[in-house]
């Protein structure tokens, strides 16, 4: 069967990026285990503030940045993911690899990098349920998102080789501008949900390698954002939400 642990053990934080590495689990128990593989994950980015930001007149101490009513645009992105387990621990890691995505607003059209790396530590209350914290980093143009997440893991076995799973994350992070030298209180949030395959349940050579293919949102949102005109002129303050959402395939192997 697929072990529970190691497919409930979130990766803070979201990619955050992710939850961590669904695994084989083998016929002698042992006490460490290690997991590394990849996932694809086909997102959209509906980015409502965060690229297009605008200097504050002088005097002004609020940040603000230019609203942008949903600009989106489509990637996929390429996230490595490594895992260490002993006993009902398990630390995570997993980084994306830098994608460039093009969003305009009728007036202005940028290029906007975009990376995301977690670090997590989790505990296995049960081998369904898991509780973790992390880090979580996220990072385009000027801006770097950083701060702990914490997460809760669920996973069910349906039948041979066949587990439903999913995860939460919340955090409470912070953003600076680099270039304004400015900072914002972020809320954040990650969910998945989906399956995981024993690929031991079609070839016993492949027991040490599990697919999942799964559905993942996460949403980071700004409070209190100064908003502007295309001026630069404040006319009010609000929270502005971006979000990434997607299906994600992956494969992931247990040595």
């Amino acid at each position: 069967m697929v072990d529970t642990r190691t497919l409930i053990a979130p990766a803070a934080l979201a990619l955050l990026c992710s939850f961590a590495l669904p695994a084989q689990a083998s016929d002698e128990p042992r006490p460490w285990s290690f997991n590394a593989g990849f996932r694809v994950w086909h997102n959209e980015w509906d980015a409502n503030s965060f690229p297009f930001s605008s200097n504050l007149p002088p005097g002004n101490n609020q940040t603000t940045q230019r609203t942008v009513s949903h600009v989106r645009d489509s990637k996929t992105m390429i996230i490595p993911m490594v895992s260490a387990r002993y006993g009902d621990w398990a630390l995570t890691a997993t980084s994306t690899m830098p994608r460039s995505f093009n969003l305009a607003d009728g007036i202005t059209s940028i290029n906007v990098p975009r990376s995301e790396s977690d670090v997590s530590l989790s505990y296995y209350i049960t081998p369904q349920i898991s509780v973790g914290i992390g880090q979580k980093h996220i990072s385009w143009t000027n801006i770097r998102i950083r701060g702990p997440v914490a997460s809760l893991g669920l996973a069910a076995p349906l039948q041979q080789g066949l587990t439903l799973y999913s995860g939460l994350g919340l955090g409470r992070l912070r953003s600076k501008n680099t270039v304004e030298n400015s900072e914002l209180s972020i809320s954040y949030f990650v969910g998945e949900a989906g399956l995981a395959y024993s690929l031991g349940a079609l070839d016993s050579r492949l027991s040490n390698f599990t697919a999942l293919l799964a559905y993942r949102n996460q949403r980071v949102t700004a409070h209190d954002v100064g908003l502007s005109d295309s001026l630069g002129r404040i006319y009010t303050q609000s929270d502005v939400s971006d979000v990434t959402s997607g299906p994600v395939l992956g494969l992931t192997a247990r040595f």
